[in-house]
């Protein structure tokens, strides 16, 4: 017994040591957390009094046009008989994407009778309770949250200051925490974050515009992007700092620096008052770089047959694509092509793409193998600007001309790159011309109109030229 007594009060005693270690470290954790919180509180008491004072009246630029010269209302025809021509125009004013490694393949080289596993599509925290909605498909739940309502209907400096600072005097580790969560479990882009955000605050506040937008400005700037805010007419506007130059979206401009309005009400006018600097903390700039793992796995609605002739033969592939993409996508304001060229297209539509025609390619060379990509871009999908189609520019990205009834050039331009790129493992760059873009392709042996750009030799392929060769 007297051992058992020993073992066991030596055993209580560790334990004691143990414990007083443990109590001694949370009351360090607790003191630093609570050394953080107030540190982070007098940034944003000062940040509070900065708003109270350093409002200006700033002008309001109106989103340009990426290129103004029109597109033709229908495309170029080459004869079914034409050679490499060889009157393309020399000038190449602006190469909009440089060459990249190619794309790595999601499937790997499989026999084609063998069907590839569909990816999972990524799902939300299981952790998170709170506030559902949905998300392109999803159910998203983030938690609760104490961000006041934007309840002063007369917006000023003042009014905004004053809500900073209520805002800012609550708790909100367990949001934040939960927006991080999710965005790690879908693997969100900044854009998929800002529209994570954006479907936050239309559940939370459904009718009242002026508190979506300072909830969404709030969670962001705390969450460290660069944003800001600004108000007109009454109504406030959220602004973000973006990677890329957006196109036909007004902006404000801070320094040489462009911050773009989100969601922007008709009745903006012409000048709007808003502040100079950021938040000490808010330093990140929203990238416009997508990557579509958020929809890995999704079910497919819609498809599309796909039918176009080459070299004498007529051949006819078909895919199915998720209409949430295309929704997504529909949210993205034009930005630079080079944001289109280097983002792939969903998981599963580049599955299908690639186990349908890659057995096309089999028996191809290098050249014959590029002609034949030519011609399933260039007879496979109907023509028609954005004008036409849209009433206003619209750049697509791969996964929309599947959806769409028409694309053009720079359209079609992105889907040809990425089928190269994954298909055929060559270099593509983008090439923009006054009113066009196409492509060129890393074909130093190509006999077509070559020019030189990083050291490698490319030869022009117009995805829009129907009937055109390399």
């Amino acid at each position: 017994m007297r051992k058992v007594v020993a073992l066991t009060g030596g055993v209580l005693f560790s334990a004691s040591l143990l414990g007083n270690a443990e109590s001694e470290f949370q009351r360090w954790q607790q003191a630093s957390m609570q050394q953080y919180q107030n540190f982070l509180s007098q940034q944003d008491q000062e940040f509070g009094k900065y708003l109270s004072q350093q409002w200006k009246e700033f002008s309001l630029f109106k989103g340009e046009k990426r290129d103004e010269t029109p597109k033709p209302k229908t495309p170029p025809v080459a004869p079914v008989t034409a050679k490499p021509a060889t009157d393309i125009p020399v000038v190449i004013p602006d190469i909009v994407a440089k060459t990249t490694p190619p794309l790595p393949p999601l499937v790997p080289d499989i026999p084609t009778k063998v069907k590839p596993a569909a990816p999972q599509r990524p799902k939300p925290s299981p952790a998170v309770k709170g506030i559902g909605f949905d998300y392109f498909g999803l159910t998203v739940q983030l938690p609760h949250n104490s961000i006041p309502a934007f309840a002063d209907t007369s917006l000023s400096n003042e009014s905004i200051s004053k809500w900073w600072q209520q805002a800012a005097g609550k708790d909100h580790a367990h949001l934040l925490d939960g927006v991080r969560t999710q965005r790690r479990a879908l693997s969100l882009s900044d854009w998929a974050l800002y529209q994570l955000l954006k479907g936050y605050s239309n559940s939370v506040h459904p009718t009242d515009r002026n508190s979506r937008v300072a909830m969404q400005w709030f969670i962001l700037t705390r969450l460290g992007f660069s944003t800001k805010i600004a108000y007109s007419n009454g109504q406030l506007i959220l602004l973000l700092r973006t990677s890329d130059r957006l196109y036909e979206t007004s902006y404000l401009e801070f320094d040489g620096h462009r911050y773009y309005m989100m969601d922007a009400p008709s009745n903006t006018g012409n000048r709007l008052r808003s502040y100079r600097g950021n938040h000490p903390d808010a330093k990140t700039i929203i990238s416009m770089a997508q990557d579509m793992i958020m929809f890995n796995g999704s079910k497919p609605l819609a498809k599309r047959k796909l039918k176009f002739p080459y070299s004498g033969k007529q051949y006819e592939i078909e895919v199915d694509y998720h209409k949430s993409i295309i929704d997504y996508l529909s949210t993205i304001p034009p930005t630079d092509l080079a944001v289109y060229f280097n983002a792939p297209e969903a998981a599963s539509l580049r599955a299908q793409l690639v186990t349908q025609l890659k057995p096309l390619l089999a028996n191809l060379n290098q050249e014959q193998s590029v002609n034949l990509l030519l011609a399933f871009v260039q007879h496979a999908f109907t023509y028609a600007t954005d004008h036409q189609q849209f009433g206003r520019e619209h750049y697509m990205f791969a996964d929309e001309l599947f959806h769409y009834p028409s694309s053009d050039c720079e359209d079609r331009a992105v889907l040809f790159s990425h089928l190269v790129r994954e298909l055929l493992k060559l270099q593509v760059v983008g090439v923009s011309y006054e009113g066009h873009v196409a492509t060129a392709v890393h074909l130093p042996e190509s006999k077509g109109r070559q020019f030189n750009f990083d050291g490698r030799t490319y030869v022009i392929a117009d995805p829009t030229y129907v009937n055109a060769r390399i």
